[in-house]
């Protein structure tokens, strides 16, 4: 992914103190997650199977987890200013990703916990 623009440490190591949500975020911020976006590059599969299982019209990838499906309103609207999810756009998830807030970057870590796990639950009733 293109969210390091430095090869220090990033301040989300330093700031995210649970192991599992860290890992969460710097796999996610990699592009090595579970989302189809990421199938797609590993199994080299067309773009129409790419798509949101919830949604089914948009692909899921990093921007559309993070910003557009509905799957996710409810705990966007906990975890993540209003500001970042209305009028959503590229430079909203870079700024997100590259914050040296640390509120910002627990919540995002604990967005991304809360929305793979609805992800999951999701998947196992409807798979």
């Amino acid at each position: 992914m293109f969210y390091k623009n430095s090869y220090d440490i990033q301040q989300y190591v330093y700031d995210i103190d649970v192991v599992k949500s860290r890992r969460l975020l710097a796999s996610f911020r990699s592009g090595a997650h579970c989302l189809s976006i990421a199938q797609q590059q590993q199994y080299q599969l067309d773009e129409h199977e790419c798509l949101c299982p919830y949604c089914e019209i948009y692909i899921e990838n990093e921007f559309h987890l993070i910003f557009i499906c509905h799957l996710y309103n409810c705990i966007r609207e906990k975890y993540l200013q209003q500001a970042m999810y209305t009028n959503p756009c590229i430079e909203k998830l870079y700024s997100l990703f590259c914050s040296k807030s640390t509120s910002v970057i627990k919540n995002l870590a604990c967005f991304l916990c809360q929305a793979f796990k609805i992800r999951k639950y999701f998947l196992n009733i409807y798979p």
